[in-house]
């Protein structure tokens, strides 16, 4: 069996546009010319890569398969045109990282001073938008590697995925709040507190919500409802709420003593912070020493560090 490389494109191309209509528009090819260019790769593959009906198509299992490799020989190709450009002009070694805004971003600075400073040669940019914009532009080559929480569902077929930590949540007040030092607080407890609350809709909101509703019973009146969480945090040290925080939010806070934990289990979204990359390009390396950096300070702040364990 051998692949054509440039059909291995057009194939993903293709996928990626829905269907060879749209995919005609996109790669400036005609459409009798990309049919029989994914047929000559069907050919060679010796499967059908597309299941054709009146709706458009569908990628079969083969398909799917050869689609993670289709997107990491693209990015392999992105990368070298790179290399050759740097090798033109002499330039340092770029590398593009994405991330969310939910992540802890005070650490991830200090991961990314730690890196600056280590690779005087590197040249880095960050990235900031929406899990699915990051996943997007991974799986479009234009960004080297990604830190975002593990995504629910997309094929991980040619990702590096590298686990740092588990991202809890917990409930929180000031030292003196009449809840601070109960052993194990109830339900009926929390009912009668004053909280504040980031607004409905949100993840922590719900998680909070879902206490009551297990135990059925209303969820109490909220008295501040703040979306930001850094002024949600700054009136936490002010005012004798109870409120919901992601532990590494409010990590320095607890640290110093002006905030502790209420003992009252949340339910948890289970999904880890990971790094995921493409392939395993040039970049790999200063991905796990990004990766090493982010772990030293996640533990100093007391998160639950996840064992270094690539998957692919």
């Amino acid at each position: 069996m051998r692949i054509d490389p440039a059909s291995l494109l057009v194939f993903l191309g293709v996928t990626e546009a829905g269907g060879f209509n749209r995919a005609s528009s996109v790669i400036h090819k005609s459409q009798p010319a990309l049919t029989r260019t994914v047929h000559q790769l069907e050919t060679a593959v010796g499967v059908p890569l597309f299941s054709r009906h009146a709706n458009g198509i569908e990628l079969t299992p083969e398909g799917e398969l050869l689609l993670g490799h289709a997107r990491a020989i693209r990015h392999e190709l992105k990368r070298a045109e790179e290399s050759l450009e740097r090798m033109k002009v002499k330039d340092k070694v770029s590398i593009r990282i994405g991330t969310v805004a939910v992540h802890p971003l005070d650490m991830f600075a200090r991961a990314l001073a730690d890196v600056t400073r280590e690779n005087p040669n590197a040249s880095i940019a960050v990235l900031i938008g929406s899990e699915a914009d990051m996943i997007k532009q991974l799986n479009n080559g234009d960004l080297s590697f990604v830190v975002l929480p593990m995504p629910r569902s997309m094929s991980m077929q040619g990702m590096t995925c590298v686990p740092i930590f588990l991202d809890e949540a917990a409930i929180y007040c000031q030292a003196d709040h009449p809840l601070a030092h109960v052993e194990s607080p109830t339900v009926f407890d929390l009912q009668s507190a004053t909280w504040m609350l980031g607004p409905p809709g949100t993840l922590l909101r719900h998680r909070f919500e879902m206490i009551f509703l297990a135990a059925g019973i209303d969820p109490p009146k909220i008295a501040l409802e703040i979306e930001d969480v850094r002024l949600r945090r700054a009136l936490m040290t002010e005012c004798n709420h109870l409120s919901v925080f992601a532990k590494h939010h409010v990590a320095n806070l607890v640290k110093s003593g002006q905030l502790i934990s209420v003992p009252f289990e949340l339910p948890q979204d289970r999904r880890p912070i990971v790094a995921l990359q493409l392939g395993s390009s040039t970049e790999g390396k200063l991905m796990q020493q990004f990766v090493e950096r982010l772990r030293d300070h996640y533990q100093s702040a007391d998160l639950t560090i996840l064992p270094n364990r690539q998957a692919r």
